[in-house]
């Protein structure tokens, strides 16, 4: 009996949880205007193609990401898409989520949340009063140095990696 109760629990739980995202890359392109590298991503839910925010739509695409050169090595560019895809596709499960077991969820992780950042929150307190002064911004960009300053004028420079 108890064999049989442990068997009809795993097909309850199984045929619960049908929740499936599908991420799938469609394309890649280098934006026109910003020149940084557009993912284009088409996300499927449960067997239906859905727009960016989880509304079923017929061959619809969505940009999962901007990337550049500023945001990592090659593999670490490739990783945060993953991530961000990953992301997405948990966000549109929640989304499917009943209204009520969404805001318990909600709620419950705000209050993990807010018991991991008190630390934080007091280290922010005791630099309450504190200023500082910003005159200038220097980056560097491959083989430039770009310096701005608060009045408007700047500078740049060849550096040598």
């Amino acid at each position: 009996m108890k064999k049989y109760f442990l068997i009809f629990m795993f097909l309850v739980f199984c045929s619960s949880v049908n929740a499936q995202c599908v991420p799938e890359l469609k394309g890649v392109e280098i934006d026109p205007i910003y020149g940084s590298v557009r993912v284009i991503t088409q996300y499927v839910y449960n067997g239906q193609a859905v727009d960016v925010v989880g509304e079923p739509c017929d061959n619809c695409m969505y940009t999962s990401g901007r990337y550049d050169e500023s945001q990592g090595t090659l593999e670490e560019i490739l990783a945060l898409n993953d991530s961000d895809v990953e992301q997405h596709c948990k966000n549109l499960i929640v989304k499917k989520l009943s209204i009520e077991k969404t805001v318990a969820i909600i709620a419950e992780k705000l209050e993990e949340k807010k018991k991991q950042n008190e630390d934080l929150k007091n280290e922010f307190e005791k630099k309450i009063g504190t200023k500082r002064t910003v005159t200038s911004i220097k980056e560097i960009y491959k083989t430039k140095e770009i310096t701005l300053e608060a009045d408007g004028s700047y500078t740049i420079i060849d550096v040598t990696p």
